[in-house]
């Protein structure tokens, strides 16, 4: 792989056939199969070893990856403990954290969906068809809030809102 040091750290690499990237301290430090993946921050996709087509943005962002495949993780340790789950977008710090195999999943925000293990969602089949049908109840489950994009049932014509909720 070729790469670039700073004070003998590798800060920028790439995947013997140059179709992964590899930027910051052990970014995607054991990928060996992986694929088209861009891998920036410290750590970020550290344990990816044939995980492809994924975007890990951040310090510690899918740190532990193997095989997940088609994810974007952006912000500090997000999708931190994912595995094999794919299809996923996480943005914010801690968003996705304890996701190890749920697929076509959603989070946005801090802590959002922090303690989701396995949740899958089934992919969109259209973007109107991309939200939640209704607000769905608060949950406890942690002291932190998330909010969700829904599309009222009442106004089915009005464009999307925010909708709060406790996960």
């Amino acid at each position: 792989a070729a790469g670039f040091q700073i004070n003998g750290i590798g800060v920028l690499t790439t995947s013997p056939d140059a179709t992964t990237i590899m930027l910051g301290r052990d970014a995607g430090r054991v990928n060996s199969f992986g694929a088209e993946n861009i891998f920036a921050g410290l750590n970020a996709g550290y344990s990816n070893t044939n995980g492809g087509q994924n975007d890990f943005i951040g310090s510690h962002a899918g740190y532990s990856n193997l095989s997940g495949q088609y994810n974007s993780f952006l912000g500090t340790q997000a999708g931190y403990n994912n595995v094999s789950g794919s299809r996923n977008t996480f943005a914010g710090s801690y968003a996705g954290y304890s996701n190890t195999t749920g697929e076509s999943n959603i989070l946005l925000g801090t802590d959002a969906g922090r303690g989701n293990a396995a949740t899958n969602h089934p992919p969109c089949s259209s973007p109107s068809r991309c939200c939640f049908s209704s607000c769905p109840s608060p949950r406890t489950l942690s002291s932190r809030s998330t909010t969700r994009w829904w599309r009222s049932k009442r106004r089915p014509r009005r464009a999307l809102r925010w909708c709060s909720a406790i996960w």
